[in-house]
């Protein structure tokens, strides 16, 4: 599954990756190997097709379904951080950017608040050794 997730942000972020020779032999491998998968189905189809639907869309975690939203359909969400709460990746670079927001506005006491969050949240999905 997370093969998929890879070649997706290759597709997302560098759609020439489908012109490459082993981009048809990774198709290959993940129609053999991710039929019990969940988000299988779609994935496949986005990757498939390069192209999405709000159907196929709906399907995706939070995160990819925002990205293809956005990059796919050219129609991202104006307001997606309520879309991304549990997502705690997402949540430490938001955390970050309100950081530098209010340290450039002057806002001390918030950007204290939200380095905080940003070390809370990382320790959540760090291990000792990073």
């Amino acid at each position: 599954m997370w093969a998929g997730f890879v070649l997706l942000d290759r597709l997302l972020f560098n759609n020439q990756s489908v012109a490459e020779p082993e981009w048809n032999l990774w198709m290959h491998w993940l129609n053999r190997n991710m039929a019990e998968q969940p988000y299988s189905e779609a994935l496949y189809q986005i990757l498939k097709d390069q192209t999405a639907s709000d159907s196929l869309i709906k399907q995706l975690p939070a995160r990819y379904a925002y990205l293809c939203r956005a990059v796919l359909m050219g129609a991202a969400d104006p307001n997606p951080e309520s879309l991304f709460d549990d997502d705690i990746e997402i949540q430490i670079y938001a955390a970050a950017a309100r950081a530098s927001q209010s340290i450039t506005k002057g806002e001390a006491e918030s950007a204290a608040v939200a380095l905080e969050t940003v070390e809370r949240l990382h320790q959540l999905v760090a291990t000792p050794a990073t």
